[in-house]
């Protein structure tokens, strides 16, 4: 298999964000980076904060990375894909989300995919 970090590392930094972010929005950022067992509630959650982001928010592929872990839980494959790519989109020089991408792909046997965002994600590493 591929070397893939878990995808619950990204979330160190939306950590960062929730302590800053207005209380309105705090509820939703708890929500949207733990995983509860409530998975359509995290992903409700995750879709306020990509529609009406924290101030200040430098985090927004976070958020789209998120909910893309709980539409994968729940079962949306297409749903999960699109918001993995929409925050490789927004920030394409992470190699977390090319390893989270990556795992996912492995996931559904698209072995080649996984590789080559597995290789992306090296790469961009071995850049820092």
């Amino acid at each position: 298999m591929y070397p893939i970090r878990r995808a619950g590392m990204i979330f160190a930094g939306l950590f960062a964000v929730a302590t800053t972010a207005c209380a309105d929005n705090s509820q939703d950022i708890k929500t949207c980076i733990m995983y509860p067992e409530d998975v359509k509630a995290a992903i409700a959650a995750c879709t306020r904060l990509i529609d009406d982001p924290p101030m200040m928010d430098t985090t927004r592929h976070g958020w789209f990375a998120s909910r893309g872990n709980h539409k994968r839980k729940a079962g949306d494959q297409k749903g999960a894909m699109a918001d993995f790519d929409e925050a490789i989109r927004l920030k394409p020089n992470d190699p977390q989300l090319y390893e989270m991408r990556a795992e996912f792909h492995a996931e559904l046997g698209h072995a080649d995919k996984a590789k080559a965002d597995a290789k992306k994600a090296e790469r961009l590493r071995a850049k820092k």
